[in-house]
């Protein structure tokens, strides 16, 4: 799971990526949300 979201959190800005990154369970929402707001 970690591999998959570093994969696809990459591919996002990064504010994104910075959430993403530095907390992965917190952060899951804000990450989530990265996603949807960029439609990958």
């Amino acid at each position: 799971m970690k591999q998959c979201i570093i994969k696809v959190y990459y591919l996002i800005d990064n504010f994104c990526k910075t959430y993403t990154s530095h907390n992965l369970h917190k952060d899951m929402k804000t990450y989530l949300l990265c996603i949807k707001d960029k439609r990958l």
